[in-house]
């Protein structure tokens, strides 16, 4: 009988222990975004327009169809077997609506990241792709910094990024950039 208890008493740990592991293995940040992209407006003329983590959400939503409300991006460490991903995701249970923009092949085909000897600093070139092209469509210098602390590992990601929005029926082409960070890491009860 003593048996017995130990075991259900190990399996109701070893459950929650892959419980936690998986809602601290998610690595999703706010994604935190200022910028500008150029087009060419109805006359004709070439004109920047400022846009932000923001105006990019309510463009991600508005291609896919939803509503922005109760949305945010985040940057996910890992969002597909080919690297980091920026997403739209629901806010309140972290399920993915569609993937804004992948940081692609940083150190893939001979490629390489400058790292510091200590493992903690990662700067790289990655590729950034979008849903609008299976090419890559503009690119981004990335630093990643991964800071020891008492309650576990701090991650700061910070870069660049330019990249390019093909035009549509009701949309100029566009060539954007700025410069992003993320904030601090978002857990959800269920992994998507």
């Amino acid at each position: 009988m003593k048996t017995s208890r130990t075991i259900v008493l190990l399996a109701a740990c070893a459950l929650l222990l892959q419980i936690h592991i998986s809602a601290r293995a998610q690595g999703r940040f706010p994604f935190i975004f200022t910028g500008t992209c150029t087009q060419v407006n109805a006359s004709g003329n070439i004109v920047k327009i400022s846009i932000s983590q923001k105006t990019l959400l309510n463009d991600v939503a508005h291609a896919n169809g939803v509503d922005p409300a109760g949305l945010t991006l985040v940057y996910h460490i890992h969002g597909t077997d080919f690297g980091d991903t920026v997403d739209l995701i629901n806010a309140s249970t972290g399920a993915v609506i569609a993937n804004f923009v992948g940081f692609y092949f940083g150190e893939d085909f001979g490629r390489q990241a400058i790292t510091n000897s200590t493992g903690t600093i990662v700067k790289r070139l990655d590729y950034l792709y979008t849903q609008q092209n299976d090419h890559s469509l503009g690119a981004a210098l990335v630093t990643k910094i991964l800071q020891p602390k008492i309650s576990g590992m701090q991650t700061q990601i910070s870069g660049t990024m330019s990249w390019v929005v093909e035009s549509t029926e009701s949309t100029p082409t566009k060539i954007c950039n700025g410069t992003f960070t993320i904030g601090r890491e978002i857990f959800f009860n269920n992994s998507h």
